[in-house]
């Protein structure tokens, strides 16, 4: 284990640092590093990434009664059908033919294939006569029949959720959660979390005004030794879902998830444990104090068997809320190092998933960002190789991500760390990676590749171009013409980084450095 206190840089002056080096790790500055570029590795798609809307298609229902015996509405159009279910609905005088209605009128819905074809057609009566079966002392069956109606609208778009909500139907809904009925809790929590997903208002609403947060909780808490899987999946997604938008909530709200989320943790359930993960990433998209709290609640080595597993969903789940963790502050950092992320990160950089190799850049750029010792560790583990490999990554993101290692490398390794990497011959990754057309990849390679030539001239004790071993491994890698060429490059700041390379290290006033010339001592070993 290392001991991060020695030579560690204070928080002040870690924030300066890592802002001038286009690093993330302050969380307040989180969206702004890469110069806004539109990559933002972490949470940017999180909307695509997961928190979608959930449709029961499973019909788990047994059936009461042949339904043979039961009208016939096939024949009409889904609108015509929904008029005449309702009609049949009303004047049901069994417990079977009311259920039978309610499932004819759930199944007619996903016929209309856009809500605006629905929207008319969706009268008040047969909303308001949904949720007069919700909580009244209605059988289970057909309470959680009518629930799963609602549940189906809800995951309908905005203009239908707003017809649901018109309807008074949240505090029906949460009310109908007092009283322990499996099916229709399920799919009341299935609406209640469609509903929160929706729009963000609709989820202040429930967090505000109905607390839905401490009525999850308790709950669960409750119930704990009687609910169904089926029940927990959709517990641990809806909870998922009240902390899902970017705009935070208080923190003792992410404190009552994070109890949720520590019931359903210790549940081998690969979706559930998904929702949780989701849960989490939200959690730690923020300051130090929320990515301490999922710290503190124990969750880190559960993240981290989630990201090395072979559930492709779950590491994709799982890096993002390490790359979280690891834009915290050195402390957050050294837990990750010391529960051996290295080795982690050093097998799924090489994951097929775009996503995954992304965030696994991200990641280890936060990394180097930390302290000389961090970064030591770093750069001596067999991680550094994945990471050069992904510097000539067939995607661009991930490229880019990676030229953000090297250049926080560059600004906090010490001379002895920077050069072992020149001996590893890390400039034949430089290459043709110097060719990209993004000024910024280019300017990160190009500040390693100014530190490296100093660190050299300080070894050689010389300013002499052919005692600095870091001339010596560029010629070998063939990148001395590559950086040349840039000299005409129409970004000046590149073209700047160029003109101090070749005045500062290279003998130009006597032609003395010839790019050609392969009479270079041979005092270099290259892995």
């Amino acid at each position: 284990m290392i001991d991060c206190t020695d030579n560690k840089i204070d928080n002040s002056s870690r924030f300066e640092q890592r802002n001038s080096n286009f690093m993330a790790l302050d969380p307040m500055n989180l969206m702004k590093r890469n110069e806004n570029y539109s990559v933002k590795l972490r949470k940017d798609q999180r909307k695509d990434f997961f928190q979608k809307k959930r449709l029961r298609l499973d019909d788990r229902t047994e059936e009461t009664e042949d339904e043979n015996e039961m009208p016939n509405f096939s024949l009409l159009n889904p609108k015509e059908k929904l008029l005449a279910i309702y009609s049949y609905w009303i004047t049901a005088d069994t417990h079977e033919k009311i259920v039978y209605s309610l499932k004819s009128f759930r199944r007619t819905l996903k016929q209309f294939s856009k809500s605006t074809e629905l929207l008319p057609e969706l009268r008040e009566e047969y909303i308001d006569k949904l949720t007069s079966f919700i909580g009244t002392g209605y059988p289970d069956s057909l309470e959680s029949e009518a629930v799963w109606t609602i549940s189906n609208l809800a995951s309908m778009e905005k203009p239908i959720v707003d017809r649901l909500v018109s309807s008074n139907l949240i505090p029906i809904l949460i009310e109908s959660l007092q009283e322990f009925k499996p099916l229709s809790n399920e799919n009341a929590i299935l609406a209640i979390g469609n509903i929160c997903i929706d729009q963000n208002k609709y989820r202040d609403i429930l967090v505000n005004v109905y607390h839905l947060h401490e009525i999850l909780l308790d709950y669960l808490v409750k119930n704990w030794n009687s609910l169904p899987m089926a029940t927990l999946e959709s517990l641990a997604w809806c909870s998922s879902n009240l902390i899902a938008y970017k705009t935070p909530v208080p923190y003792s709200i992410y404190e009552k998830i994070i109890t949720i989320f520590k019931y359903l943790i210790k549940i081998e359930n690969a979706p559930m444990q998904k929702y949780i993960l989701e849960g989490l990433n939200t959690i730690t998209d923020g300051d130090n104090k929320r990515i301490q709290l999922v710290i503190n609640a124990g969750f880190l080595q559960k993240i981290i068997s989630a990201l090395a597993s072979n559930n492709k969903s779950l590491s994709v789940s799982a890096i993002k809320t390490i790359g979280n963790i690891s834009s915290g502050d050195d402390h957050h950092t050294q837990l990750l190092l010391d529960s051996n992320i290295l080795d982690v990160l050093a097998s799924q950089g090489g994951s097929n998933i775009l996503s995954i190799r992304k965030d696994v850049a991200y990641t280890l750029s936060n990394i180097a960002g930390g302290t000389k010792e961090q970064l030591g560790c770093l750069i001596h583990h067999p991680v550094c190789q994945r990471i050069m490999k992904l510097l000539v990554d067939k995607h661009f993101e991930v490229k880019r991500e990676a030229s953000f290692i090297i250049r926080n490398i560059a600004n906090v390794a010490t001379d002895n760390d920077i050069l072992f990497l020149v001996e590893q011959n890390v400039f034949i990754y430089f290459r043709e990676t110097l060719n990209e057309i993004d000024p910024k990849i280019i300017i990160n390679l190009l500040e390693f590749v100014e530190r490296a030539l100093d660190c050299g001239r300080t070894k050689a004790g010389s300013s002499d171009p052919q005692l600095n071993i870091s001339i010596g491994a560029l010629h070998l890698a063939n990148c001395i013409e590559r950086i040349e060429n840039l000299y005409n490059h129409m970004n000046l700041k590149i073209r700047a980084i160029v003109e101090q390379i070749i005045k500062k290290y290279f003998d130009l006033e006597d032609n003395e450095c010839n790019m050609e010339d392969s009479s270079m001592p041979e005092i270099f070993e290259f892995s």
